[in-house]
């Protein structure tokens, strides 16, 4: 028999019979028609560990879900790895671990597992020292609650090179549309309770009325001017008549809702001047009569 007859009746013994010849543990060379292997876990992805030769990997596929307890590395030491916890780690370079992560996700917020997701930074090679987690139904805080909690900073952008700016840090309520009031910022903070460990409730502190429409005048004499300004400060001078002593400002919307404090300065006579406010309105007065004719006003409001 020549040696092409004889690979011919090899190929099609293969062929028919599916034969295989097996080298070693969980080695073999297959020629199909329904070979099988020994040595695997069901629902565990094998893995080559030479030219030759498979066994069972650390992942597994049961047909719904593909899993591993390793770490992936993506490239150049990029990666990321999970531990106990629902704590996902992502890395930039170096080691990757649960001390050198440069990102850290977590589901049980370092203690208590009541805040859902924790999104934690460190700086290079080193433990994730700050972290964004959800305190409450819409209320995003910043830093990790404990008997002795670290104060927190939110920044703008600084500066680089000689003599630069820092970058503008503006803080914004939501946008409002067509004709409604704008939104406002309101500044919060908690009374005292009684002792113990039961939380305080925040109040609110300050409203910053976050609308750039001026206050609306009247009262003030004949043509005064419009006002320069908003809610909380602004400037304008009164019309003129032989008897006037006061001016009305009718604040913009929306106005303040349950508390305000205001002043009143005459920048053209040295005067004492009264200002009377209630949430919706400022009456800026003297004790003469004609003492505020067309003198320049300024005023400052403040409230909840």
């Amino acid at each position: 028999m020549t040696w092409k007859g004889f690979y011919l009746l090899l190929f099609t013994l293969v062929a028919v019979f599916g034969l295989s010849e097996f080298v070693g543990a969980n080695q073999f060379i297959s020629g199909g028609g329904g070979s099988s292997i020994s040595g695997l876990t069901t629902n565990v992805i094998p893995k080559a560990t030479s030219a030759t030769a498979i066994e069972d990997s650390s992942m597994t596929d049961n047909g719904t879900t593909i899993s591993t307890a390793l770490n992936y590395t993506v490239n150049n030491g990029q990666g990321m790895m999970t531990t106990a916890g629902n704590r996902l780690f992502l890395s930039g370079s170096g080691a990757l671990n649960s001390t050198t992560a440069r990102v850290e996700i977590r589901g049980d917020n370092l203690a208590t597992d009541i805040h859902g997701m924790t999104l934690g930074f460190g700086p290079a090679n080193d433990v994730s020292d700050t972290f964004f987690t959800r305190d409450a139904a819409a209320i995003l805080q910043m830093g990790i609650d404990s008997a002795t909690p670290i104060t927190q900073t939110f920044k703008g952008t600084d500066g680089s090179g000689t003599n630069n700016v820092g970058g503008t840090m503006n803080l914004a309520p939501g946008i409002s549309t067509g004709n409604a009031n704008p939104g406002s910022m309101i500044l919060q903070g908690t009374p005292p309770g009684s002792t113990g460990t039961v939380a305080q409730t925040l109040a609110n502190v300050e409203r910053i009325v976050a609308s750039s429409a001026a206050p609306t005048v009247s009262a003030c004499g004949t043509t005064p001017s419009a006002v320069t300004g908003n809610n909380g400060f602004g400037r304008l001078t009164t019309g003129s008549g032989g008897t006037l002593q006061s001016c009305t400002l009718t604040f913009a919307l929306p106005a303040f809702a349950s508390f305000t404090s205001c002043t009143c300065n005459d920048e053209t006579t040295i005067l004492l001047v009264r200002a009377t406010s209630t949430t919706t309105t400022l009456v800026c007065d003297s004790a003469v009569a004609g003492t505020l004719e067309s003198d320049v006003l300024t005023y400052q409001c403040r409230g909840l």
